[in-house]
């Protein structure tokens, strides 16, 4: 676990950004401490322009410490999302990086069963060719054999006519 701190000092608020890293998720926490005068009434120092515009300023202020608030919120919202979408991209990525060694490991398995293949098929295409060539040899030897009895025959028959 790592955590990382910002402490900020502004004149009307203290900010402290934590950052804590559990595993490979990464959490941000923004504590917004606000300094104000509770003031519900602006003296009057008898000029309306002036007291109308201090009343503006005042409640301006608030509005923006109130926007501040709800921005500190908003970040910390959305860095638990980014967190959660980063995570989902490093698992996507590992997914996709085992998925590609799949398929590299298929595609090298099939090439291999290609050239298996084509070797067998040309064993076989020899294998053939020789069982041809010995049928002949066979042919022509049975032919040789008739041959001879023929020639055997033809002699035993002339010699007993």
């Amino acid at each position: 676990m790592l955590v990382n701190y910002i402490f900020c000092v502004d004149k009307q608020e203290v900010t402290i950004k934590f950052t804590v890293w559990l595993d490979r998720h990464k959490v941000t926490i923004i504590i917004l401490f606000v300094y104000t005068k509770h003031k519900r009434e602006v003296t009057p120092t008898g000029c309306e322009e002036y007291d109308r515009v201090c009343r503006e300023r005042a409640v301006l202020a608030r509005q923006l410490q109130e926007a501040k608030m709800a921005l500190a919120d908003v970040k910390t919202s959305w860095s638990g999302q980014i967190a959660s979408l980063e995570t989902q991209v490093a698992r996507l990525s590992r997914q996709a990086g085992e998925e590609g060694a799949e398929r590299r490991i298929v595609e090298m398995e099939k090439k291999e069963m290609q050239d298996k293949l084509q070797s067998m098929a040309a064993e076989l295409e020899k294998t053939k060719q020789n069982l041809i060539n010995s049928e002949a040899k066979v042919r022509f030897k049975f032919y040789l054999i008739d041959i001879s009895f023929l020639g055997l025959l033809t002699q035993k028959v002339s010699a007993s006519v």
